[in-house]
């Protein structure tokens, strides 16, 4: 079976199971500043697919779980006083987005086979 009837067949079952329905941003235009240009429209279809399927089943993928906590430290290293303190989060940030790069590389791996 190839990909686009696989992406179809889940479209078509949360359709049904009425999963697509009520999702924030719902009949909202799509933001477009975020886009990665490197992204074929099949990728962000397909990305944007399984971020719907997973957020309607109350799961997160794990990119967009490390991409939370990069922000949380970001923050947190913002408002941050202590030069110690700084070189830990600086040190977490660099190894989560490391954690991102390799999550994000996966995922596109497993859709580009």
């Amino acid at each position: 079976m190839g990909l686009t009837l696989t992406i179809e067949m889940l479209i078509k079952q949360a359709i049904e199971r009425g999963e697509l329905k009520n999702l924030p941003g719902e009949g909202k235009p799509i933001e477009l500043k975020n886009l990665n240009p490197l992204e074929t429209k099949e990728d962000r279809m397909i990305n944007r697919l399984v971020a719907a399927l997973m957020a309607a089943s109350g799961q997160l993928p794990i990119e967009i779980i490390i991409l939370k906590e990069i922000e949380g430290l970001k923050q947190r290293l913002e408002e941050c006083k202590s030069d110690s303190e700084k070189q830990i989060l600086q040190s977490k940030l660099a190894e989560l987005n490391w954690k991102y790069e390799i999550q994000k590389e996966a995922r596109l791996g497993f859709y580009n086979r």
